[in-house]
């Protein structure tokens, strides 16, 4: 796979860390199919709403 483009974004609670929670945990299976299916040098894109936590996975992403 050359691409893998992700517009993840789980139902809001309203409740900020169970949001955040789900937006993570979305964001953790997609970079698992990612690392599975894409070819070296493939890229990966999703979507992330800025949250405290969140920015680590962007920074993990970079590193795929």
């Amino acid at each position: 796979m050359d691409l893998l483009l992700t517009d993840l974004s789980p139902n809001r609670t309203g409740m900020h860390d169970v949001d955040e929670a789900r937006q993570t945990d979305m964001i953790e299976q997609a970079l698992l199919l990612a690392r599975r299916h894409l070819r070296d040098g493939g890229t990966f894109l999703t979507k992330v709403h800025e949250q405290n936590r969140t920015g680590k996975k962007c920074s993990t992403a970079h590193t795929l």
